[in-house]
């Protein structure tokens, strides 16, 4: 049986991480509120039909059907939203949650992107104005995290 004292380096290790996965935590919540309102603008400027039962052939077609100015309308409204996720995360976590969340983000728009026959031009802007997104918040949650005195990592 052995003895491990506390110290404050495993100190610092255990706030570290509850710090960091409370900033994963809240920057999903701010993304997923977020990620709810464009979704309810979208179904607000184009709403299911009344017969509509949610069966994936159905969704394609409602998808196809969009008008490009909703689509137009939702890239930087997503945009937006991966900002937000992935400054949160880097601003009270650190840089390994920032790119983890942009990284989820990321693998969400792509999945629907592949999923739903979206117009080519949505499928290029859509991932790049996520991408830009996430880089600027990266940079920003960084940059403030460097200068506010201490360093997050």
């Amino acid at each position: 049986m052995s003895y491990r004292p506390t110290t404050p380096t495993s100190a610092c290790d255990m706030s570290t991480a509850i710090r960091v996965f409370g900033a994963i935590v809240g920057a999903i919540a701010a993304s997923f509120a977020l990620l709810i309102a464009v979704e309810l603008f979208s179904s607000v400027v184009h709403p299911f039909p009344p017969d509509f039962d949610g069966t994936p052939e159905e969704m394609c077609a409602h998808v196809a059907w969009y008008p490009h100015w909703v689509l137009a309308a939702v890239v930087p409204m997503w945009g937006g939203t991966a900002f937000v996720g992935t400054w949160i995360a880097g601003r009270f976590g650190n840089r390994i949650s920032a790119i983890f969340l942009a990284l989820l983000l990321l693998a969400a728009v792509t999945l629907n992107l592949v999923m739903l026959p979206y117009p080519l031009w949505f499928k290029i802007s859509q991932p790049l104005a996520i991408l830009i997104a996430v880089i600027v918040a990266y940079q920003a949650s960084c940059n403030e995290t460097s200068s506010g005195g201490g360093e997050h990592g």
